[in-house]
């Protein structure tokens, strides 16, 4: 079955487009990027969740990740060039721009997309994706929601130690993978604050 994004924030696209029109009248890198405004198409609005290193090492699941916003991929002349998050409120409503980005996430989160409208796991199943983050040791992926009672999957969009791109995880199998990641990244970030005679820092979340 297709994979299921998130349902159109209310505002959502049209806030994009307004702060698309802003930021590129004084931004050429973007205008050139996106080039003409009305051709552009705003696609697949799906939600993005952050976890930290630190909850990766002791919670040992995604429970304790946190939604940071909902992101469209920007397509242009066929292309998807380009992304962009936005805030929402308690309603999901949109509120604000969080972020327009490019380079190899974006692209590589069209192209997985593609890839796993053809699996045959995920065809045979209906899931709800959302894009997963864990800044502090640079791991993105898409997260797999099974709508029924099947096991969630997650869909690295870049290697990453022995995490391998352009394969399904079970949860368990892929946080055996990246906790000593985690925590070799607790470690040293501990190191490199921690004065002689006083306690280490935890790293920041995100």
């Amino acid at each position: 079955m297709p994979l299921q994004s998130l349902p159109e924030p209310k505002n959502g696209a049209s806030l994009v487009l307004a702060e698309l029109r802003r930021i590129t009248a004084h931004h050429r890198q973007l205008a050139d990027l996106i080039g003409d405004l009305d051709a552009i198409r705003l696609l697949t609005p799906h939600e993005v969740y952050s976890l930290s290193a630190n909850e990766i090492v002791e919670s040992g699941s995604l429970t304790a990740s946190v939604k940071t916003g909902v992101r469209y991929l920007i397509e242009a002349n066929g292309n998807v060039v380009a992304a962009a998050e936005i805030k929402t409120d308690s309603s999901g409503d949109a509120v604000s721009l969080a972020r327009i980005n490019g380079g190899f996430f974006v692209g590589a989160t069209a192209a997985a997309l593609q890839r796993l409208e053809q699996a045959d796991l995920v065809r045979a199943q209906s899931y709800k994706w959302c894009l997963l983050l864990v800044p502090s040791i640079y791991f993105v992926a898409l997260w797999l929601r099974p709508v029924s009672h099947h096991a969630e999957l997650i869909y690295p969009l870049a290697n990453l130690g022995e995490i391998q791109s352009g394969r399904l995880y079970q949860i368990d199998e892929l946080f055996a993978l990246l906790r000593p990641i985690a925590g070799k990244r607790i470690s040293a970030f501990a190191k490199l604050n921690t004065p002689k005679g006083r306690p280490p820092r935890h790293p920041p979340s995100r």
